[in-house]
C-alpha cells in the first residue's frame, strides 16, 4: 500500500499492481488455493448445519485429509498448467524462463521454483497438523459412537435387535 499511495500517477499505480499479480509466487499461490479453501469451505459447511448428523462428521474430515495430503504430490490444474512449461533448468535452479499463464507472460527463476515448493509443503503439512489438532484420529471414535444416537432411520438394518450394541458400550 505505501507504494500506490507514494505514487500519484494512477498508470504507475495498475502497472505496479499488474506487475505484483503476474510473479510466480502469487500466480502459484492462487493456483494452490483454488484448490484448498474449497476443501475447507465444505468442511466449514459441515460443521455449520443446523442439524449436525455426527455419522457425516468423521468421513468428511478423512475426506479433507485426504485431499490435502494427495496435493503434496500432486498440483491441480493450474499448477501443472505452470510446472508443465518449466524446463529442468528452472526448477533445478540454474536458470530462469518464461511461461505463459492464461494469456500472460510470467517469468520464473529457480529461485521462485524452489521457494514455492517449500511454502506449499510447509502450508500443507501446517494444514493437516492443525486438522489433526482440532479433530484427532484417536478422538473420532467416540464421535462415531455417537452418531448412533442420531435420529436416523434403522430400517434397512437387518438386525434391530443389537444394532448399536457396540458403540454403545464404547460410550459407558
Amino acid at each position: 500500500m505505501a507504494y500506490f499511495e507514494s505514487h500519484d500517477d494512477p498508470k504507475a499505480k495498475a502497472a505496479g499492481f499488474e506487475k505484483a499479480l503476474k510473479k510466480y509466487e502469487f500466480v502459484a499461490t492462487m493456483g494452490l488455493m483454488i484448490y484448498v479453501m474449497p476443501i475447507l469451505t465444505y468442511l466449514s459447511l459441515v460443521f455449520q448445519k443446523q442439524h449436525l448428523d455426527l455419522s457425516v462428521l468423521q468421513p468428511a474430515i478423512s475426506s479433507a485429509v485426504s485431499q490435502i495430503t494427495s496435493m503434496k504430490t500432486n498440483d491441480g490444474k493450474y499448477l501443472k498448467e505452470i510446472t508443465s512449461q518449466l524446463p529442468l533448468e528452472t526448477v533445478a535452479g540454474t536458470r530462469s524462463c518464461e511461461v505463459t499463464f492464461q494469456g500472460k507472460s510470467i517469468n520464473v527463476t529457480g529461485q521462485q521454483v524452489k521457494h514455492f515448493a517449500a511454502i506449499k509443503t510447509n502450508f500443507l503439512e501446517n494444514t493437516l497438523f492443525d486438522l489433526e489438532l482440532r479433530f484427532p484420529s484417536d478422538a473420532s471414535d467416540i464421535v462415531s459412537c455417537l452418531a448412533i444416537l442420531g435420529m436416523r432411520g434403522i430400517k434397512f438394518v437387518p438386525d434391530i435387535a443389537t444394532h448399536g450394541n457396540e458403540q454403545v458400550e464404547k460410550l459407558i
